[in-house]
């Protein structure tokens, strides 16, 4: 017999929830490292791009405003990110 639906997720939440250290660590890890991707590919593209884009001819396909624009959202990833896994 099929448990009924409420059971079932709450089930799921609870197993999702009380996960071992090793995966919150592992989960922290890949956090930090997407943050700092994101960091590094967001300061080269609002405090370098002039410099960078003389070498790839592709940056081209865009304005340099598009690229700033795109710059300043991955330092916000980058700040949505870093800030849950501090608080928690």
């Amino acid at each position: 017999m099929k448990k009924p639906l409420l059971d079932r997720l709450t089930e799921l939440a609870t197993r999702t929830t009380s996960r071992s250290p090793m995966r919150r660590d592992a989960k922290r890890e890949v956090q930090v490292l997407a943050a700092l991707l994101y960091g590094s590919s967001g300061v080269m593209k609002v405090f370098m791009f002039d410099k960078v884009s003389q070498d790839v001819p592709s940056f081209g396909a865009l304005p340099g405003e598009a690229w700033m624009t795109l710059g300043i959202l991955e330092f916000v990833c980058t700040v949505g990110l870093i800030v849950p896994a501090a608080l928690h």
